[in-house]
């Protein structure tokens, strides 16, 4: 199932956050997050970039794997699921900047990136 995606925000700060807005009336979420600061202090298997569709990172841990890119679509694989986003309807520059973010969230190499 693709999700349609209106929108992208982003959080550049000690929480590393992208958060793609998922359906017409944006009323769900699909959130990346990174820590580094305090990722130390976490277990090797827990440190990465946590997916939650629920903006909550406190369950065991569901992590970022891969990202592919594609004209207007993008598609995310985690230890658990895979989501697929239609990135058609969103601003150029909020891609950018999500992409930006993301390649800063990716400094280790702990996830595939095409």
């Amino acid at each position: 199932m693709v999700e349609y995606v209106p929108h992208i925000s982003v959080q550049d700060g000690d929480d590393l956050v992208v958060s793609f807005a998922l359906g017409e009336h944006s009323g769900n979420y699909l959130t990346l997050m990174r820590t580094p600061k305090y990722e130390s202090l976490s277990p090797e298997e827990e440190r990465g970039v946590c997916v939650s569709p629920r903006e909550d990172c406190s369950q065991p841990p569901e992590m970022l794997r891969s990202l592919q890119w594609g004209v207007g679509t993008l598609v995310l694989r985690s230890n658990r699921y895979e989501y697929r986003l239609d990135l058609g309807a969103v601003d150029a520059r909020e891609i950018a900047e999500a992409r930006a973010l993301l390649q800063k969230m990716n400094f280790d190499g702990k996830f595939r990136w095409s």
